[in-house]
């Protein structure tokens, strides 16, 4: 699995690709480590039919309980440019981690929501007994009734391992890498909406997700969303690996889709899911080698 994704490393001249995992120091046990989210950009498509309504949550003082799965997967490679499929794969190879959730909501301004991961449990048997110690993990976020979240904190507890704690953070910061976020103006059933953000970290994309509303009774919301994305840097220096020059990107597809039923008295959905599969394809000019990463990321409510 990838607890911090490699960067591309590439001998083109031999066609290997080779990576090096990046250790960083895990935070103190019990010491929150504060992070600020980057705005997300969101531009209202369609405002829809009927009366429109501003939409936000009112979860003030709520508490709720929740089954979630997180989805991830990582490969590379290389091919030639003539054989190269520049779509992801259809089935990756994913592993998951499933645990209950309490989300509690502060009765404060501003929307303070925080997140207590109990009891998960990973795919991967290697990973098990550190992904267990982080019981009780703790993500919790400020931010706007819209659903914007501005200023992250996480916290591990005091018997976690570092291993733990690492794999811990890689899949509940794919809550804020997947934003439900509402557009502060009026939308009625049938509006759309894009929401525009950077997902930091292994490597930095650019995502964007085009939310729809497709039905609402009362605090009752059901949406689909349509995702893609695409990296932030349209090139690499590998000359500090013992390459020459850069390594471009020369491709990136994605396809994404997934569907939420949200109730607004709720910080979290209460069912539904999401997938997102990319493909991004580097290389160089003057050369046939390509090489690709495969990233999948996503989460199921239940």
């Amino acid at each position: 699995m990838k607890l911090k994704l490699m960067p591309v490393l590439v001998a083109l001249s031999l066609g290997v690709l080779s990576a090096c995992g990046s250790h960083e120091p895990a935070p103190e046990a019990q010491q929150p480590v504060s992070l600020t989210v980057d705005a997300p950009k969101v531009t209202v498509l369609n405002a829809g039919e009927g009366a429109a309504e501003i939409v936000s949550f009112r979860d003030s003082g709520v508490t709720q309980q929740v089954a979630m799965e997180f989805s991830d997967s990582f490969e590379q490679g290389t091919g030639d440019v003539a054989t190269l499929d520049p779509q992801p794969p259809a089935h990756p190879n994913v592993e998951t981690l499933s645990a209950a959730v309490d989300a509690t909501v502060s009765g404060e301004s501003p929307r303070d929501v925080t997140l207590t991961m109990k009891d998960p449990k990973h795919s991967n048997i290697a990973y098990a007994s550190d992904v267990y110690s982080t019981s009780g993990f703790q993500l919790s976020w400020t931010g706007q009734p819209t659903g914007r979240a501005e200023q992250v904190q996480l916290s591990a507890p005091a018997n976690s391992t570092d291993q733990g704690r690492a794999v811990a953070e890689l899949y509940l910061m794919k809550l804020l890498a997947q934003p439900i976020i509402f557009p502060e103006e009026p939308i009625a059933p049938g509006a759309s909406w894009m929401v525009e953000n950077r997902v930091a970290g292994d490597s930095t994309m650019l995502r964007n997700s085009t939310y729809r509303l497709v039905s609402r009774n009362g605090d009752l919301a059901e949406l689909e969303v349509a995702v893609s994305e695409r990296p932030a840097v349209s090139a690499l220096n590998i000359g500090d690996q013992g390459g020459q020059g850069e390594l471009k990107v020369m491709q990136s597809t994605s396809n994404g889709t997934g569907h939420f039923t949200i109730d607004l008295s709720k910080p979290l959905p209460t069912a539904g899911e999401f997938f997102l599969a990319t493909r991004v394809v580097y290389g160089q000019d003057e050369t046939q080698t390509r090489v690709f990463q495969d990233f999948g990321s996503g989460i199921k409510f239940s």
